[in-house]
This record gives C-alpha cells, sequence and structure tokens, in this order.
C-alpha cells in the first residue's frame, strides 16, 4: 500500500505563493504519532505514515451495562459477555441474537471461562464467587473463595480451573468438582490476568509489583519480567509460545464515566487506582527463551487488552479513548480504530475475527475484514505565530475506483477552534494545487475526507502540501552587554569579575554582546555604531556582523562616555524593500585609557616611622586600588586618607618601617641601609600607575 503521509511542505514554486522563495513556508506533519494528535473518525494510521479507512466495526450488542468486562466463546458459535455493574452475562449465539444468559446477585463478573461441554464460569468481584452456569443456562455457586475478586479464569487440560484473585493475589486450583487449592500465594495486592500455554504452564500478572510469573502444575515459580510499570493488567498467547503482556499504570488518566451523577467512576481498571506521575504504559513481548522486548508504548493510554490472531498479529485495546492497535510480527504499528466508547476492556479473536468488549458503555463489537463507507482525519491545529496569508493546498494518494479523498481547510486568531473562525471550506478538487478558501489569520486546520463504495477498497492518502507567508516581522533585539567596563555610579571597588574581563579581554577591548531573535524565523546580520555621550551623530563601527558579539579596541579613542548602538536586520533573507531592521543602545559607559598619576609622593621620618605620603590621581576614573611593595616584596594594599575609594583624587599615608631602639632586637624590617618603596595606583577602569620613594635607615650607634 502506499504511504499515506500528511505532510505540509513547499513542494513545487507552481503550488505555491508567487512571493520571495525563503519566506514562503510549510507545515509538515510526517509521523504516525503527529497524526494520531489529531482525530480518527473511521479511520487508521500506520507507522509507515499512512491514513487510510478504518476497518468497520460492527456494533453486536448493547447491554444497558456501563462495562463488558469479559469474553469467551464456546464450541457452539455462541460468544459470552461478563458485565457490570449489574453483575450480568450476557450470550451472543451464533445468528447474533443477544439474551440475558445469567444475572448474578454479585456486581461485576469479571472474568469468563468455558470448558468443553459448553459450561461457563463466571468470576465475580466484590465477593470472590465462581458461578458455573450450564448451557441451559441453570446457574450454581462452584466455588466460594476466602477474597475478594476473581479477575481472571483458565482451564487446563484435566479440566482444572485456575482463578488469579485479589486483594491478596493468590493463585487457586479448582478441581472439575469445585474443591479449591492454594497454587501460589505472590505476596502481591492483584493477580490480574492468567494464560496457560500447551504444556499447562501457567503465566500470570501482578499489581502493584508489574511483574510476569511463569508457574509450572507442580506449582514451581519463576520471574520472567519485573516491570517497570505496577500493573500488569493484561496477557496473551501468541505463536510459537511468544507471550505478551501489557500494562496499565504510569501517566494515564482515571477512567471516567460517560453517565455523569447517575452511576460511579470505575475505579482502577483493576486493582488500585494508577499513580499519577510513573512511567508510559507498554506491551511487552517476552520469548519462550526469556528474551523481553518493549513493543508498544503509550503515555496518554491504560493497556487494557490484547488478543492474538493466527498471523502472528496482536490487537491492542486501551483507555481512555477506546483506541485499537494492531502490531505486526515486525513491530509495524496500525491505529486501527478509535472506539465511539471509552475504554476496550476486552477482546477475543475468534473464526477470524476480533470482538471486543467496551467500557462507558458496555457493549460488544466485531472488527470486520471490509473498510467503513466513510472517515474524516482532521488535524491538529497548526500555529504559524503571526497574521498569514495561505497560499495553494495540494496532495498526492492513491484511489482506487469508487473511492474519493476530499481535502477542506478553516482558519482563525484563537487556539482552539470556536465561533470566531471561518466555516470550513468547499472540498479542493484539484490535487495538483489549489488556492486556499480560508481567511488569513493565525491558525489554520485542515480535514481530510476518505469514502468508499466499494468495501473492499480504501483511498491512501499520502501527502498534503500548504504554502504560507506570514507577514514579515521586524527583528527584536533582547538585549545588549558591554564587557570590561563599570557604568557610572557603579561600585567603586574593582571587583574580582572586572579584573578577571581585564585579564581575558585586554587593555582598552570592550567585549559587545547581545541576544536577538526574529518572530518569522529569518537569517539576522548586524550593524554596530557609536558616539560620544554629547555627540548627536552615529559612526559605523562594524558592519555585516553575523555573530551575536563584537570587539572593540577602544585604545585609539579619547577618554570620555561613549554609546554603542546595535541595528538588526532580516534582510539576507528578505527582498530589500520587505526587510524589517530593529536596534537596542547601550547605556553610557566609560572609555578610558589613560593610567592614573601619582602626586606630591614623598616620605618623612616622624617619631622613628618613616611616613610615605601622595595623592593618587585620575582625571576620568574613579581611584579603586592602592597597594605598596617594600623592597621588591609582597603587595600590601592600603586605604586613603578618608578611609573609601569614592572619587578620582585620593590622598594617603602610610609607614612601610619603624625604626627600632638599639637595646631591642632588630627585625628585617628595620636593617639599616636603602630601602626602595614603589606604590601602585589601579582606576576603575583597570588603567595602573605607579611612584616610587627611596629613604635610608642609618645604622644605630655604637653598632
Amino acid at each position: 500500500m502506499d504511504k499515506l503521509r500528511i505532510v505540509l511542505v513547499a513542494a513545487l514554486a507552481s503550488v505555491c505563493l508567487n512571493s520571495h522563495a525563503v519566506t514562503t513556508r510549510t507545515w509538515q506533519e510526517t509521523s504516525q504519532k503527529e497524526f494520531d494528535e489529531g482525530s480518527l473518525e473511521s479511520v487508521s494510521t500506520t507507522s509507515q505514515g499512512d491514513i487510510l479507512l478504518a476497518p468497520l466495526a460492527e456494533k453486536l450488542a448493547d447491554t444497558d451495562e456501563l462495562y463488558v468486562w469479559s469474553l469467551a466463546a464456546d464450541n457452539q458459535g455462541n460468544l459470552f459477555g461478563g458485565s457490570g455493574n449489574d453483575g450480568k452475562i450476557f450470550k451472543l449465539d451464533s445468528r447474533g441474537e443477544l439474551s440475558l444468559f445469567y444475572d448474578s446477585p454479585e456486581l461485576e463478573v469479571q472474568s469468563l471461562a468455558v470448558d468443553k461441554k459448553g459450561n461457563v464460569y463466571a468470576g465475580t468481584s466484590p465477593k470472590a464467587i465462581i458461578y458455573k452456569i450450564g448451557p441451559d443456562g441453570k446457574a450454581a455457586v462452584f466455588c466460594d473463595l476466602p477474597d475478594c475478586h476473581v479477575w481472571c479464569l483458565t482451564f487446563d487440560s484435566k479440566g482444572n480451573l485456575y482463578a488469579g484473585t485479589g486483594d491478596k493475589g493468590k493463585i487457586y486450583r479448582i478441581n472439575p468438582r469445585g474443591k479449591s487449592s492454594l497454587l501460589y500465594d505472590s505476596n502481591q495486592t492483584h493477580i490480574l490476568c492468567l494464560v496457560k500455554d500447551s504444556d499447562d504452564n501457567l503465566y500470570a500478572g501482578s499489581e502493584p509489583d508489574g511483574i510476569v510469573y511463569k508457574i509450572s502444575l507442580k506449582g514451581s515459580v519463576s520471574v520472567l519480567h519485573d516491570a517497570a510499570e505496577g500493573e500488569i493488567h493484561t496477557l496473551a498467547l501468541g505463536k510459537n509460545g511468544t507471550l505478551f503482556a501489557g500494562t496499565a499504570s504510569g501517566t494515564a488518566a482515571p477512567v471516567q464515566t460517560q453517565k455523569e451523577n447517575t452511576q460511579p467512576q470505575q475505579k482502577a481498571p483493576r486493582g488500585k487506582t494508577p499513580p499519577a506521575a510513573a512511567v508510559p504504559n507498554s506491551v511487552y513481548r517476552i520469548t519462550p527463551d526469556g528474551m523481553v522486548n518493549r513493543i508498544f508504548t503509550s503515555d496518554k493510554y491504560l493497556i487494557l487488552s490484547i488478543a492474538p490472531d493466527e498471523k502472528g498479529n496482536i490487537y491492542v485495546g486501551t483507555g481512555n479513548e477506546g483506541m485499537i492497535y494492531k502490531i505486526s510480527p515486525d513491530k509495524e504499528t496500525t491505529t486501527l480504530l478509535k472506539s465511539e466508547n471509552l475504554q476496550i476492556l476486552s477482546m477475543l479473536w475468534k473464526d477470524d475475527r476480533l470482538y471486543f468488549g467496551t467500557g462507558n458503555a458496555g457493549r460488544i463489537y466485531s472488527l470486520e475484514s471490509c473498510y467503513c463507507e466513510e472517515g474524516i482525519f482532521t488535524s491538529t491545529v497548526f500555529d504559524t505565530s503571526l497574521l498569514t496569508r495561505w497560499g495553494n493546498i495540494s496532495w498526492k494518494g492513491t484511489v482506487p475506483e469508487k473511492t474519493e479523498i476530499g481535502l477542506s481547510t478553516r482558519s482563525g486568531n484563537t487556539q482552539k477552534p470556536d465561533n470566531t473562525w471561518s466555516g470550513w471550506s468547499k472540498t479542493y478538487e484539484d490535487r495538483s494545487g489549489a488556492k486556499v478558501e480560508s481567511p488569513s489569520g493565525r491558525f489554520i486546520q485542515y480535514r481530510v475526507h476518505l469514502n468508499t463504495r466499494e468495501h473492499s477498497a480504501t483511498p491512501v492518502l499520502y501527502e498534503v502540501a500548504v504554502c504560507y507567508l506570514t507577514a514579515n516581522q521586524p527583528p527584536e533585539i533582547e538585549w545588549v552587554r558591554l564587557e570590561s567596563y563599570h557604568r557610572r555610579g557603579g561600585n567603586a571597588r574593582l571587583t574580582n569579575r572586572t579584573k578577571a574581563n581585564n585579564a581575558r579581554i585586554g587593555k582598552g577591548e570592550k567585549l559587545l554582546r547581545w541576544q536577538a531573535r526574529d518572530p518569522n524565523g529569518d537569517s539576522l546580520t548586524y550593524d554596530v555604531y557609536y558616539r560620544g555621550e554629547e555627540e548627536k551623530n552615529w559612526k559605523k563601527l562594524k558592519a555585516d556582523i553575523k555573530a551575536t558579539s563584537h570587539r572593540w579596541d577602544s585604545v585609539t579613542f579619547p577618554d570620555g562616555y561613549y554609546l554603542l548602538r546595535v541595528v538588526a536586520t532580516d534582510s539576507p533573507d528578505n527582498p530589500p524593500d520587505k526587510a524589517e531592521t530593529s536596534e537596542k543602545i547601550t547605556e553610557p559607559f566609560l572609555v578610558d585609557n589613560t593610567p592614573p598619576r601619582m602626586e606630591a609622593l614623598e616620605t618623612h621620618l616622624i617619631s622613628r616611622k618613616h611616613i610615605i605620603r601622595g595623592t593618587a590621581r585620575d582625571d576620568t576614573s574613579k581611584i579603586v586600588l592602592i597597594e605598596y611593595s617594600l623592597d621588591a616584596g609582597d603587595w600590601i594594599d592600603i586605604f586613603p586618607a578618608d578611609g573609601i575609594f569614592d572619587s578620582g583624587n585620593e590622598p594617603f599615608e602610610f609607614a612601610p618601617l619603624e625604626i627600632q631602639p638599639l637595646t631591642e632586637k632588630a627585625g628585617p624590617v628595620s636593617s639599616p641601609g636603602e630601602h626602595t618603596v614603589v606604590v601602585k595606583v589601579t582606576d576603575s577602569q583597570g588603567n595602573v600607575g605607579t611612584g616610587k620613594v627611596v629613604f635610608e635607615i642609618s645604622p644605630p650607634q655604637g653598632g
């Protein structure tokens, strides 16, 4: 079958708007995941990207119950459905006639099994009673188990019945006379599902730890898989002994009822309420040699039922949107059908046909081998973010005789279509390209009608192309930053970050950085301009910058305050008359490449101390650091005379040495001879000025 792909692409110039090629844009949907986010009405999607008519789901019975929990069949062509919340069993005979087979005194018939003689066994809840109903409809209690729920039933080849129960997580063996014995106590809360292979090995799924067990008839137990999910809800045995396990916990939402305020909500499908946030639900394939593979994952739905067919395909039923998936032996997945009911609770493959029971409301369907007469696929709403003019719509597909494909569109300016949107357009008939008739807007949606008058044939759609052109919007410069400078009024102290920037960028260099975006997604280039704070005219510093930064060497510029302006343009992706620009200007910043100077640096001997005095002066910047070094020793910080760095004129004094008396022990700082003191001054722009004084300490008298 040809690939169905909903692809919104700008295919060829002949199908698109006659405008600048770069600004004509596309919306693309090419995967099954994207299609499944749209609305499916009697259509199927495949993992190859096909959309086609769904197989016909024929409603066989409407039970007037909320749930059809279980399905079973006998050898005479009769189908049985166990229901809730009135605990009834319905019989659908080979002629398609529905009858009430047994009305139990319990609320839910959660499980059914049929023996070789046509007797029907029903496991119930909230009392763990198993009823036996003969082909004539006569019923009796077969076994009353010391539990609350009988979730599942299955027979072995010798006619023994096995029951998985809750809420103590036990498996019972019940002989043909109705006598029960405990086969396995799992230490789980619930055993939710049981299947048997040709060697009479049992497989069981549990909750709350999500464990798949293998149990021999002698009672030996092994674990086949400990799932990340908390609930193994359904098991099915396929071809060649392959086991399939479906989970019903994780992120899926709780089940809800359609009959608000009149019927109780379903609890968890079985077992406890699913956790609010855990892992997605999955279908696992477990081979006879113990290999486990996840073949299907859903982060939206509970996996409620699985049924295999003779060809190795498996069918997966979900809640809470009643989806049915088909998974082939090579793991190709088809979203087969979206039911009108919320849950696909039970499934049975029989006589080349899939039967399924639903919840909200409780009905029984069969999936036929023919296609529906009509199906509709409605896309998700596409948001262009801006006012948009629509171009042509075109499509490609295979349309067998007596089948049809038709497309239509609608548009609006709200995320959710409402009465402000346009109505659906007429059907576009020219598959090679027709002008979209929906009015300009921000949002658009398309709808596909598939029809057949021959039930064995379906049309297949594999490409849709919609061209659109948004009104060009100016780019947006979100911020502009200049590194390696201090704004006026900023911290007067030279910070570690400022020191690091000076070391990284270098003296006189300014790093201008900015961030910009274009609402249309156009490519941008930038021009940078400068001017003095007192000047009127901007001068170009650098043009056609493709990066979002620029290094500016300010050494050749006179000291003073400047501003920089960044201008962004989308001209690379637009013709000159359509291009847009925007700009952002920095705050005034200081350029100061002149080092501070030292004035009146001199030494005085006062009371045995050599006092050094001076003034650090800078005509443009603040003084932020004064240091001295004695005889090439370490640099030592000193403060100005008033104790704070707050101007470009900072007097200072300090005493590097003190002359000790002869009687006291002389230290290294009081050694006689010549000494040199270097004073270093740093301004807020990292410029450094130095000065020095030399003085001599005379040897002590009598030394």
